[in-house]
């Protein structure tokens, strides 16, 4: 069996990708009993595919054994994009190591608003965080065609959570204070928001069109 190893190595170059190869060679050294060796050569590469979600599960499935919090670590260690892996770690329940992705990385706000829902009842804190994180985001122009609802929605989520902490009133200030230091449709939703009481925020959502170019400028993560 070394000596197939051998072999699928040496054609690497020969019009087959790399990661074929390294599936070829993982699989090798996995039916000889050589996990972690096969883990530590060619896991990551093996078993990439379009979303870091699909590739954190893929791994997670043929390593079993393996702490999925380092191979978390792993992926974000080999990417140049941290933010890839904010699904993957809030899927498997590391909220705080999701947060730090999301905080390193380019993870989409409408994703982060959606996690500030989503896990109001099992940590309000995170929500907090992650839902600052996606206004702030949205105020930097990060997003791809991005609406009134979707703004709408990150303060609503992150209010929520603010209101379950008992900090409601701090963080519409913090809000008003971070919308008030940009300029554009985005930060005007949110300073109205701020500027009425809670009963009066709900108003039929428009499409933003007149700052198309400015929400669509940056790339997004995949997750």
């Amino acid at each position: 069996m070394d000596d197939a190893l051998a072999y699928a190595e040496a054609s690497r170059g020969m019009n087959q990708p790399d990661a074929t190869i390294d599936a070829v060679c993982e699989k090798i050294l996995l039916d000889l009993g050589r996990v972690d060796e096969a883990y530590e050569k060619y896991a990551l590469t093996a078993n990439s595919s379009s979303t870091g979600l699909a590739t954190f599960r893929a791994i997670v499935r043929t390593y079993p054994g393996h702490d999925p919090k380092k191979i978390l670590l792993d992926l974000a260690t080999s990417s140049d994009e941290p933010g890839r892996w904010f699904a993957a770690a809030k899927g498997a329940g590391l909220l705080d190591l999701a947060l730090e992705f999301a905080k390193k990385g380019r993870t989409d706000p409408r994703t982060l608003s959606r996690a500030s829902r989503d896990f109001l009842r099992k940590d309000a804190r995170f929500c907090l965080e992650v839902g600052r994180l996606a206004i702030q985001r949205i105020l930097d122009g990060y997003g791809y065609e991005l609406t009134d609802i979707d703004v709408l929605d990150a303060f609503n989520h992150y209010m929520a959570a603010a209101e379950t902490l008992g900090i409601a009133l701090q963080a519409r200030a913090d809000v008003l204070a971070m919308a008030t230091k940009q300029s554009g449709t985005a930060s005007d939703i949110l300073i109205r928001q701020c500027s009425v009481v809670p009963q009066q925020r709900d108003a039929p959502a428009r499409s933003i069109t007149t700052e198309q170019c400015t929400w669509t400028r940056r790339s997004l993560t995949r997750h």
